[in-house]
């Protein structure tokens, strides 16, 4: 199921991707929409955090008292068995003591796997690999991200050139789209390559094949990959892509997906899963009736994620409904919300009994830490542990100036702005564009979404210092064009004919918008 969602962007060539997108923004289902929602409310969603290349393998957990782990990097990792990470006696003895498991974990400092075996307290940490890996269809297989370079053709130019004209278009400075893969490290598969998440991207189009220039149109925000659970040969991934094109809006979703390294499709059936979880339902539900607008949303569990909870693995259950909202002028679209819900695992998510020395190794990590963890036969075992150790096989890092670079935090808050905004929680996205200021100064659109809050929210005066100051950080055309409409928008309040005029006028100057002349038209109206 694809939810509502308006994809503006003009492409180089067109794009399959089918995917079960679970957070989308700017559903167009009427006239024009109101272009001031270009740079605010209605552009983004939750966005992932791109896992980062500094993993730091001694985070992933320590070896049983007297003994070390040697990470891949050569560093040592600090012995500390916790009773935390004990195990009932009783449940220790069902082992089998020649078992082995890789547990993978994701959290702030990006990933890095743990070869887990049972031991004194419960568990013992073998070796640690400073990325994600996984065990199956006879090979192990490291999770790498590869980063594929490409330029941006502003959409002035791409019009140009569409019209015929002759134009030498001006490239944006080369930017890298991350795409993850499964290295076959060692075994049946060793050398292979399977794609998880292709190089092509949801908003920006296919890779020539030609080797020319890979041009995107118009502005990318990124794209963000993340592992968020699974077991054995399955691997549960969420993958949000956007980007600003050539229409009124910008666009960002998000897509679950589930991949099986087995060669097989893994056994996860969320409508099953939502069914045996009534309560969820019921309690969303309840929570809508009293508004009009969502009373007849019918939820879906569109997502799911794993957590180590501290050795009580707990799963995420994501719901998600479209949520119409409209323009001033009489136009409409919509977005996504969602909620999640915690519990543990459904049997339709096919994860099976969580092993007691995972369970034990778990007990003293980050509850909020992704993780997902997959059984270590015992044929080839040797060979497997000497891949495991080989550091030389760990995937690049990432590029400086990739499209979805970290800047510390400062894009997480402002699509945390965003989506208060959405959902009319005017006072906690004022103060997540707050975060996202202070931690970037000059992040355009942490100040344009701030203003837009403030409008919404009555606050004209602070808006409106918020929009002049965004229009000083991005000369963007079409970001340009939305803070003026928001400036008309400001001055028809203040009842300020001509300067809301003004405004306008430099919308249809900067980027021609239907909604603008509309307002024009109605503002010299005798």
């Amino acid at each position: 199921m694809r939810l509502p969602a308006l994809r503006l962007a003009r492409r180089i060539a067109p794009l399959a991707l089918a995917s079960l997108t679970f957070a989308s923004a700017c559903g167009k289902k009427g006239p024009d929409p109101v272009a001031a929602d270009t740079a605010t409310a209605a552009t983004q969603a939750d966005a992932a955090e791109a896992p980062k290349a500094d993993v730091r393998a001694a985070d992933v957990g320590a070896a049983p008292k007297g003994d070390v782990a040697e990470a891949p990097n050569g560093d040592v990792v600090a012995v500390d068995t916790t009773e935390a990470a004990k195990v009932d006696a009783a449940e220790a003895a069902k082992v089998d003591p020649n078992a082995a498991w890789l547990v993978w974990l994701n959290g702030p400092d990006g990933y890095a796997t743990a070869w887990v075996t049972p031991g004194e307290g419960g568990f013992q940490v073998v070796a640690i690999r400073a990325e994600a890996a996984v065990v199956g269809d006879g090979t192990l297989w490291g999770v790498q991200w590869q980063y594929t370079p490409f330029q941006e053709m502003s959409c002035e130019d791409f019009d140009a050139e569409s019209e015929g004209k002759k134009v030498k278009p001006k490239l944006g400075p080369k930017k890298y789209l991350p795409s993850v893969v499964a290295r076959g490290l060692v075994g049946t598969h060793a050398g292979e390559q399977r794609p998880i998440f292709s190089k092509n991207g949801g908003y920006s189009g296919d890779i020539p094949t030609d080797g020319s220039t890979w041009v995107t149109i118009g502005e990318h925000w990124g794209r963000t990959i993340k592992l968020v659970g699974g077991s054995d040969d399955a691997l549960w991934a969420i993958d949000c892509e956007g980007g600003y094109g050539c229409g009124a809006h910008g666009d960002n979703s998000c897509s679950f997906q589930v991949f099986g390294l087995s060669g097989k499709e893994p056994a996860l059936d969320r409508t099953a899963a939502a069914a045996s979880r009534p309560e969820d339902l019921k309690a969303i539900k309840n929570d809508l009736k009293d508004d009009p607008e969502v009373a007849d949303a019918e939820p879906e569990l569109e997502a799911v994620s794993l957590t180590a909870n501290g050795g009580d693995v707990q799963v995420e259950y994501r719901y998600v409904w479209g949520v119409p909202y409209s323009g001033s002028d009489g136009s409409w679209a919509s977005y996504s919300a969602s909620r999640a819900h915690t519990g543990p695992p459904a049997k339709a998510l096919a994860l099976g009994e969580v092993p007691a020395p995972v369970k034990a190794f778990l007990a003293d990590k980050a509850k909020d830490l992704y993780v997902g963890w997959s059984t270590v036969p015992v044929e080839g075992r040797e060979a497997l542990l000497t891949a495991f150790k080989d550091a030389s096989t760990l995937g690049g890092p990432k590029p400086e100036d990739e499209v979805a670079a970290d800047n510390g935090g400062a894009d997480a808050k402002v699509a945390e702005g965003r989506k208060a905004t959405k959902e009319k929680r005017y006072a906690e996205a004022i103060a997540a564009f707050d975060a996202a200021v202070a931690l970037q100064a000059g992040h355009a659109r942490a100040w344009s979404g701030r203003g837009y809050a403030k409008l919404l929210s009555g606050d004209a005066v602070g808006a409106k210092a918020d929009f002049e100051h965004a229009l000083t950080l991005d000369s963007d055309a079409k970001f340009q064009a939305a803070i003026y409409f928001n400036l008309g928008e400001l001055a028809e309040q203040a009842k300020d004919k001509s300067g809301a005029i003004s405004a306008y006028e430099k919308v249809i100057e900067l980027a021609p918008s239907d909604a603008a002349k509309k307002r024009l038209k109605k503002l010299r109206e005798p």
